[in-house]
């Protein structure tokens, strides 16, 4: 499993605390999410399990998960589809979000977790990946792993940040197996060179990181060296890491399995264009159409930013 690899790490182990509270949702079909709750947290610490595909654990998130930190708790949720984060909206954006600009003495260290992404062949509504939707929103972080050790550091983190946090999962990468890392969190807003280069940089999260680091390997073998950056988390974005890079290849794409409007990538690139514009020479978008993802297995893999694909656009920009 892309989170600890199969460890049985409880959260004592990974926070030293036993103030926490863990809520899943799903049916009994759902046993990827439970397994990875009982993996996380020791069985005996799943002291909420809703089991409705998804409205009473959302349900219960507006009524009182939001504040479960003032008797001392740290909420720990599992909503099985971010795609179904839209039903929790007022509690993650207005009230999460703000409690401590309001309240003036605490914020809210909660911590949502979501499966997300396409390819699964699992359809137009719970394939999409929710980031742009959250990406606009102050006072909340957004966690995008895609290796094991990563996964583990970065949850150990969101959990002892005092802030809410989304922390995705992609669906394509449970199967991902690599080592679990040390025990110690791994800071949000810090990315990683995972491939070094020299003739332009690609940025990605989650599974874009893997497919960009296929893609870079293929241009490899036709003289093309590109760096590879993990961003890792979203919000905050490490920008110093990115500007760096671009200042030593002089080329940025941005990987996102997402469409190009409202997208994430379009932060990445405005922001590199502010304030490195003399290193650029050029820097565009590899990302989604502008439509729904298809059902059809051929359709989406078309539909999918890929390895081939980026290496194709790579190939057709650089001439």
């Amino acid at each position: 499993m892309i989170l600890l690899d199969g460890s049985t790490l409880t959260i004592e182990q990974l926070l030293g605390i036993d103030k926490f509270f863990f809520a899943t949702s799903g049916t009994e079909a759902n046993e990827a999410a439970i397994k990875m709750a009982r993996m996380v947290t020791g069985k005996h610490k799943i002291i909420a399990r809703y089991t409705s595909y998804h409205g009473s654990t959302i349900r219960g998130f507006r009524r009182e998960k939001p504040f479960l930190h003032v008797i001392g708790l740290r909420p720990v949720l599992e909503i099985m589809f971010g795609d179904f984060l839209p039903l929790a909206m007022d509690s993650i954006l207005n009230q999460a979000t703000k409690f401590h600009f309001l309240d003036g003495e605490g914020g809210v260290p909660m911590v949502v977790r979501c499966v997300v992404g396409a390819g699964g062949r699992f359809g137009a509504i719970h394939s999409q990946t929710p980031i742009p939707w959250l990406h606009g929103v102050t006072g909340i972080k957004l966690v995008a792993p895609s290796t094991p050790a990563d996964a583990k550091g970065l949850l150990r983190a969101a959990i002892q940040d005092e802030n809410p946090v989304l922390f995705f999962e992609h669906k394509r990468l449970y199967p991902v197996k690599g080592p679990p890392g040390d025990d110690e969190p791994l800071p949000l807003g810090q990315a990683a060179v995972v491939r070094e280069g020299d003739d332009l940089t690609i940025a990605s999260a989650m599974k874009g990181v893997h497919d960009a680091l296929e893609a870079a390997e293929r241009l490899s073998t036709q003289g093309v060296e590109a760096e590879v950056i993990d961003l890792r988390t979203i919000r905050p974005l490490d920008f110093a890491t990115v500007l760096g890079s671009v200042a030593k290849t002089n080329r940025l794409a941005v990987v996102e399995e997402g469409p190009l409007t409202g997208g994430w990538a379009g932060e990445v690139l405005a922001r590199v264009t502010e304030e490195a514009l003399g290193d650029l020479d050029d820097a565009w978008r590899i990302a989604t159409a502008e439509s729904l993802i298809p059902y059809s297995p051929p359709l989406e893999d078309a539909f999918l930013p890929g390895a081939e694909r980026i290496a194709s656009e790579i190939r057709a920009r650089l001439g």
